[in-house]
């Protein structure tokens, strides 16, 4: 119990840090990727040999939908994840966050061979630490789903056939989605990380 009881570091990650690290991510998995859409799951098990399983009622008992235990790489999610198939964006986004963590927060996690361990190791973080560990879990689980060349790239191609103003926002939003299959909301951080809200008339700001 004494490294779980150590105080663990955590930096705030600037964005482009972020990128270089998602671009990192993804290089030599390009059976990874098909057309738009990151194969979270290949990802996991080609590049990294992490094993999804299932942990029933995660979400009910420990109010999370998803965790990694480094030190056997097997990445727990919550069954209604996988039994719901409303779920699928989520699950997807789940998955990239938890690898997320695993690859810029693995110090915090060390010697964690339970949830209770791991929610334990969360706990001596101080509130501004816990909000560097989500905030930038998620803006690197956003990156790796939507590569920036790649989306980058799409963004002027629906800009050109479909138009770039604030009424084109919501068509675009949409196709971007259905695209690389990740949430509304998600696509909409990820053009706000992207600078979209400064370089586009894109109406970014509304959820």
């Amino acid at each position: 119990m004494d490294d779980i009881n150590k105080k663990p570091q955590i930096k705030d990650y600037p964005l482009w840090q972020l990128e270089k690290i998602a671009k990192e991510t993804l290089e030599n998995a390009e059976k990874c990727i098909e057309g738009y859409r990151v194969d979270v799951e290949k990802l996991l098990e080609v590049k990294f040999g992490i094993i999804i399983d299932i942990h029933y009622n995660l979400q009910a008992k420990y109010g999370v939908m998803g965790y990694m235990l480094t030190h056997g790489k097997r990445l727990f999610v919550d069954n209604q994840l996988l039994d719901d198939s409303r779920f699928e964006q989520r699950y997807r986004f789940t998955l990239a966050e938890e690898l997320a963590h695993h690859i810029i927060h693995k110090n915090i996690y060390v010697g964690c061979k339970t949830v209770d361990e791991r929610i334990h190791a969360e706990s001596l973080l101080t509130r501004q630490e816990s909000y560097f560990l989500e905030h930038n879990a998620k803006a690197l689980a956003s990156a790796i789903l939507m590569p920036k060349t790649i989306i980058e790239n799409r963004v002027d191609n629906l800009f050109s056939t479909i138009g770039n103003g604030s009424k084109h926002t919501i068509s675009i939003i949409g196709i971007l989605s259905r695209d690389f299959d990740v949430s509304q909301p998600a696509i909409r951080r990820r053009l706000l990380n992207l600078g979209y809200h400064k370089k586009s008339n894109l109406n970014l700001k509304k959820e």
